[in-house]
């Protein structure tokens, strides 16, 4: 019987990960990244309807966008 399996030490073809729209993204928000979808929608501010991610892309996105500072304008008694 012949050896029909490939060599150990060959390595398998790598697929580019996959990217989706972000309205995709934002319909699985919850599931993907426990955020809600008003969180998904103020760290995605700025970014087009058309624009394509990976899950691991979105995912730095909210990362960097949570743990950002909160800035509050300098108003009334509060800014002087």
């Amino acid at each position: 019987m012949a050896n029909t399996s490939k060599p150990s030490g060959a390595a398998a073809p790598v697929s580019a990960p996959v990217k989706y729209p972000l309205a995709r993204l934002r319909r699985d928000c919850r599931k993907l990244y426990g955020v809600s979808t008003s969180t998904f929608d103020g760290a995605t501010v700025g970014y087009k309807p058309e624009e394509k991610f990976t899950v691991a892309e979105m995912g730095d996105i909210i990362k960097v966008w949570k743990d950002a500072p909160i800035q509050r304008p300098k108003t009334g008694k509060e800014g002087k």
